[in-house]
């Protein structure tokens, strides 16, 4: 999916009560998050727009009807 493509679905399905939007997956090769960042923040309004790094851990978020967006820091462990 296109920058462009994600935008339109955004702009076309995006709630009134939306807090946060947390765009991932992005090319390494063909994309830049700063760019998308501020391409979405031209249409966010009160949505908080986070990108997500595939080079470090993204904040962990608790969503729950009726209450607040609480964010926590994710914790990397390995297994093995």
């Amino acid at each position: 999916m296109s920058n462009t493509q994600a935008l339109r679905l955004f702009i076309d399905h995006k709630p009134a009560h939306m807090s946060h939007v947390l765009l991932s997956h992005l090319s390494k090769d063909n994309n830049c998050p700063q760019l998308v960042q501020n391409l979405f923040r031209q249409h966010a309004g009160e949505t908080e727009v986070l990108i997500a790094s595939r080079y470090e851990e993204t904040a962990v978020y608790t969503i729950g009807v009726g209450t607040t967006v609480k964010k926590e820091l994710a914790v990397q462990g390995s297994l093995f």
